[in-house]
């Protein structure tokens, strides 16, 4: 066998040394087998059941190619499995460094996505990277020097790609998954996705249902025992969201909540709620429309708080999947099966927790076609509440959510994309300059001040670029009448320069008038540390 790592004789070696306690799970014994015998490969557990070190000590073991590349879908999530998988590698004693040629006992380690590319050319042993960033590279889009674009691709097509947490991409996004699956087949690339919610209509949608895949899965009567016991308080109804905010914190009081984890599906109803607590409880904010910096500090404010039980947490989506904490209460706005469970795995998560969930849901819209719990289809919040109604299990909430819609416009738009793509890395000609990878369109909104005096100064720019939120166009759109007034700045070879347009395009950078002149009265937005980005 062609050990990556000399010193791991095997994965039962490495493994005694991460769990000292001998808690291991036969996925994850069973994975070693499956990454050296297989090159497509699904591994289906719940959440907390250890699908990380599942799939890195296998590939440790086996040495399956020397470059491990993992894709998560938000960069909270890939800080966090960052993290996670240092910790595995310090506690095998392997060194963290740059590996010399011939040697037996490094790894290098490196993130890829945003302004952080610490791997230049991708030459690290492991890659973590999110998912846009992946498709920007494998899809050879201008990230590097034209003249390094094929190296770039051609040594992910040399790697062993872990997809993780599938499910939470929105249509568009999965049919770039799913032609980007199709390649690496086609190229002969092993492939490993993990997810605790893959449902036989999403593998369905990607491509990969009866295309030989062998899938490493917990059994169904195994499935609810890794984690804790969970109480679920039935489904609350509320009007507005003003009624949610005096819900949540009823339910806070009549706990006496020292600690509690709050999920809701939109950013602005995560503000909301946020604003109604904040008085009488040591609350943390989490979303979206931070800048970098303040969401990682957040986030590290978030984490700290439900690790030593003493605060409240107010999250969107980003807290879903993949971050290790337990929390004995959870208060989640209703959503689709999969998210759902996702949001209950980080309540009483291990084995001897007790928790208590409270699901709470809006009155139904009287237009049918109007999102109830937007951003989820109204036929997924359908079946959620089916499921826990007549109070079904957690796996049957999981595998309550519907195939993706494709033929729904994302779908079609994201179709077009991914066909712009595999033509451009079929051509090994010219990239693809302008490639989406969600289904918005992603801006800048500054947040900081003087952005004038980094038009031009590639440098100055830099510097501003930490005072940047990244949003979709459509939460521009909304300021109406207001969006004449925005000054727009277009991202070219020498950095930031005035678009004198007023069309928006993509990657643009946007500032209202009094960040570039305190004597202007006009402001349309404002943000803040603790609640983020918000229009006036």
């Amino acid at each position: 066998m062609n050990r990556l790592i000399k010193k791991i004789r095997d994965v039962d070696d490495a493994y005694q040394k991460i769990f000292p306690d001998g808690s291991i799970y036969t996925h994850q014994s069973d994975m070693e087998g499956a990454i050296r015998d297989y090159d497509k490969l699904i591994l289906s557990a719940p959440c907390g059941s250890g699908k990380t070190e599942g799939a890195i000590v296998p590939w440790l073991v086996t040495g399956k190619r020397s470059r491990l590349i993992y894709v998560l879908p938000t960069t909270a999530l890939l800080e966090s499995i960052e993290s996670d998988v240092k910790e595995i590698i310090d506690k095998l004693g392997i060194k963290r460094d740059i590996r010399a040629l011939g040697e037996t006992d490094t790894i290098s380690i490196a993130a890829d996505y945003g302004d952080r590319r610490d791997s230049d050319l991708l030459k690290h042993n492991i890659i973590f990277t999110t998912l846009d960033s992946f498709l920007l590279r494998i899809y050879r889009t201008p990230l590097t020097p034209s003249k390094y674009r094929d190296l770039t691709s051609s040594r992910i097509l040399n790697s062993f790609v872990v997809l993780d947490e599938a499910h939470m991409y929105d249509e568009f996004t999965l049919n770039l998954a799913k032609a980007t699956l199709r390649l690496l087949r086609e190229a002969n690339v092993p492939h490993l996705m993990m997810t605790a919610t893959l449902t036989d209509g999403l593998k369905d949608f990607l491509g990969i249902q009866g295309r030989e895949y062998h899938e490493v899965k917990v059994s169904d009567a195994e499935w609810d025992s890794f984690s804790g016991t969970r109480v679920i308080k039935g489904v609350g109804i509320y009007k507005t969201p003003e009624d949610m905010k005096l819900t949540t914190k009823s339910i806070l009081d009549s706990n006496c909540a020292k600690s509690a984890l709050i999920v809701l599906n939109t950013v602005d109803t995560a503000i909301g709620v946020y604003d109604g607590l904040k008085n009488d409880f040591d609350c943390t904010l989490l979303h979206s429309r931070f800048t970098k910096e303040d969401r990682r500090n957040n986030l590290k404010d978030a984490m700290d708080k439900l690790r030593t039980g003493s605060g409240v947490v107010i999250s969107t989506q980003v807290i879903e999947a993949g971050i290790d904490i337990s929390t004995p209460l959870l208060i989640t706005e209703l959503a689709s099966g999969d998210s759902l469970v996702q949001r209950m795995g980080r309540c009483a998560r291990r084995r001897g927790e007790t928790g208590t969930v409270y699901i709470l849901r809006k009155s139904d819209e009287e237009d049918p076609e109007k999102l109830v719990h937007p951003p989820y289809s109204n036929e997924s919040i359908k079946s959620a509440l089916e499921v826990l109604e007549r109070g079904g299990s957690e796996l049957e909430l999981s595998r309550s959510t519907p195939k993706p819609d494709e033929s729904s416009k994302d779908s079609e738009k994201g179709v077009k994309m991914a066909l712009r793509a595999l033509t451009s890395m079929y051509s090994f000609s010219k990239s693809i300059l302008d490639m989406q990878t969600r289904s918005g369109t992603p801006v800048y909104i500054f947040c900081g001040e003087n952005l004038k005096d980094a038009a031009g100064k590639d440098k100055a720019w830099q510097d501003k670029q930490k005072d940047c939120v990244r949003v979709d166009i459509r939460w521009v759109w909304r300021l109406g009448d207001k969006l004449k007034d925005m000054l727009i700045y277009k991202i070219d070879e020498i950095g930031l320069s005035n678009a004198e347009r007023i069309t928006i395009r993509p990657w643009d950078v946007l500032s209202d008038p009094i960040r570039n002149s305190p004597r202007s009265k006009k402001q349309l937005y404002e943000y803040d540390s603790e609640r983020g980005l918000r229009k006036l």
